[in-house]
Formats: C-alpha cells, sequence, structure tokens
C-alpha cells in the first residue's frame, strides 16, 4: 500500500517531465528547422499570426487551434524529411513559415488539406502525407517564383483534351482515382485533370516523396508517353530550379 501511494504521489511529476520532454523536443526540432533552413515553423495557433489582414478578411483562412502533440510531432519529423530534399539555398530564398494547425480552412469553412503563399505553406493536422502535401505545396511557390522557365506550351501539348475546372463532382470518381483513357490523355490521376498547377503539382509530390509513389509514377510514365513526357519536363525544371 506504501508503494502504491508513493506511486499515486509521483505519477503528476512523471506525467509533468514527460509532457515538458515533450515540448523540448519540438522546440529543439523547430530551433534546428530555422537554424538551417530559415525556415520558421509555427504550431501554436493565433489567427492574427497565421493569416494576414488579407489571409483573413479575403480568403477567410482560420484554423481550428492548435494541433494535438502526437501529430505535431509526427508533422515535423516529416518537414525535415521533406526539407532534407531541397539545397539549403533555395529553400531560404523561397520558403519563410510552415503553419500548422488542427483544422484548415479559406473561403467561408472550404477545408484544405494544405495551402500556400508567397513564401508560407499551410497544412492541417491528421493527415497522413505530411511530406507529400508540403512537396505539393512548396511546388506550386517555387512554380510561382519562376514561371518564366516553365515551357508551358509543351507541358500543354502533352494534354489529350483541357483542363476541366476545380469542380470534382465532374470527376465521377474519387481524385485520387484513374482511368487508362486518362493516362492515355496524359493525366496521371484525377485530380491532374482539374488544372495545370494541380497537374504539376501531383506529378512532382510523387516524384519528390518516396521510392514507393516514385515507383507508381515511373509505371505510368513508362507506360503511357504523354505522362512520360510530363515527367521529363518536371525532372529538367527542377534540376534548373536546384541551382538557383
Amino acid at each position: 500500500m506504501y508503494k502504491f501511494k508513493i506511486f499515486i504521489l509521483t505519477l503528476p511529476l512523471i506525467l509533468f517531465s514527460n509532457i515538458t520532454s515533450g515540448v523540448g523536443l519540438e522546440n529543439n526540432l523547430v530551433n534546428k528547422i530555422y537554424r538551417n533552413y530559415g525556415v520558421q515553423v509555427h504550431l501554436k495557433y493565433e489567427r492574427e499570426t497565421y493569416f494576414n489582414y488579407h489571409e483573413r478578411t479575403v480568403d477567410r483562412g482560420r484554423c481550428e487551434g492548435t494541433a494535438p502533440r502526437r501529430e505535431i510531432d509526427k508533422f515535423l519529423s516529416r518537414t525535415l524529411t521533406f526539407l532534407k530534399k531541397y539545397p539549403k539555398r533555395l529553400v531560404r530564398k523561397t520558403l519563410k513559415d510552415i503553419y500548422f494547425c488542427r483544422e484548415l480552412s479559406f473561403y467561408n469553412n472550404k477545408r484544405f488539406a494544405g495551402s500556400y503563399g508567397r513564401n508560407k505553406i499551410w497544412l492541417e493536422s491528421g493527415l497522413s502525407t505530411y511530406e507529400w502535401t508540403l512537396h505539393h505545396e512548396y511546388s506550386s511557390i517555387l512554380l510561382r517564383k519562376y514561371d518564366y522557365k516553365f515551357p508551358k506550351e509543351r507541358w500543354s501539348r502533352n494534354n489529350g483534351y483541357s483542363y476541366h475546372g476545380p469542380d470534382f463532382a465532374e470527376l465521377n470518381m474519387g481524385p485520387w482515382q484513374y482511368t487508362k483513357h486518362m493516362r492515355k490523355n496524359g493525366f496521371f490521376l484525377a485530380y491532374n485533370t482539374t488544372n495545370f498547377e494541380n497537374d504539376f503539382n501531383v506529378i512532382v509530390a510523387y516524384l519528390m516523396t518516396s521510392p514507393r509513389k516514385r515507383q507508381k509514377l515511373f509505371s505510368a510514365a513508362l507506360t503511357y508517353p504523354r505522362i512520360y513526357a510530363k515527367l521529363k519536363i518536371v525532372k529538367s525544371y527542377y534540376d534548373w530550379v536546384f541551382t538557383r
């Protein structure tokens, strides 16, 4: 009984120690990311910090609170993996802030897994694809900054039909599904058919995230010449961007 009482008395101290050590580890990773890449990672949600005036009032950006600690740990680990795949000088020139929160929305509560600004990325928690989404959003930042170098006309020549716009209801399938007809016409997944930027984003994310995803992209490229042509364009473009 005496030992049990001692355990009950010390349990709060143990829990407090675990919490503080968790916070300490988070701070160490946040500081490491900033020191190595010049990117400030934001974890404690404050709307005025996460969104500037235009983003709050026009884009209606908001997050539903701070993300759970278990998600923060996963997110920081994936963020470090993501950043290691780019030259430090490039990241320092093009990415300043990453904001992580519980639920992300814009435009009157339309949910987003991720979004981006000129040199910032927002991500919501609970994703199984943190690194993939970071590559997806960051590719838009790089495309906007170095759009003058991207051969968009050559890219468009590999589309068998026009993009249909952002209405996923028109797809008649999930955004991550595909048909042979779609791929024959140069679109890797249904999501790629929505617009040029999404088409580009998805190919980059599959190329950059993991060997497993890269193999899926390569298999499609070896089967469908139009996808192969787009992959070659992305590879050549990123080779150039990585020298900036």
